[in-house]
């Protein structure tokens, strides 16, 4: 099971950094959003983006549809850098899903783990690539930790949300 962020069941000597729940930032908020509300929160998304890196490199961000599998996210890839990096690379990998929508609050969740390539889910999942390519390898996500904060804006002088 991962690691369910700073709201998660350990106690305090566990090792997991803890951040404060609320943070004011100019008038606005920034809290922490719970474990459960953050798997509901990426199952109403269809794009994330997954990191990766490389020893001495730069992470490679990029966007990809994707299904949330229980805990998991899954998604699917043509052989290429990301796949090398992600699976073949055993690396650890970060994908985070976000929502901006002006006059409501703001969202971003993190899931943290480690990718690896599974069966062909094709039949059980529907999951179908956006981007052009044969994208026959399925890729699972692993978390590690999910974490998810929320973004209360402030309002601003001339009110117009830009």
């Amino acid at each position: 099971m991962p690691r369910r962020g700073c709201d998660g069941p350990r106690g305090a000597d566990d090792g997991v950094s803890r951040d404060q729940d609320f943070a004011t930032t100019g008038g606005g908020a920034i809290e922490k959003i719970p474990y459960a509300e953050c798997l509901e929160l990426l199952s109403t998304e269809a794009v994330g983006r997954i990191a990766v890196a490389d020893f001495g490199t730069a992470p490679l961000v990029v966007p990809v549809n994707f299904l949330l599998d229980g805990e998991s996210i899954v998604f699917r890839m043509d052989f290429g850098s990301k796949f090398r990096l992600a699976v073949l690379g055993e690396q650890p990998v970060s994908f985070q899903v976000d929502h901006l929508d002006l006059g409501a609050p703001a969202w971003s969740v993190l899931v943290q783990g480690v990718a690896r390539e599974i069966e062909d889910q094709t039949g059980r999942l529907d999951l179908h690539p956006w981007a052009s390519g044969n994208k026959r390898h399925w890729v699972r996500i692993v978390p590690r930790t999910i974490s998810g904060r929320r973004l209360r804006f402030a309002p601003r002088p001339d009110d117009d949300g830009r």
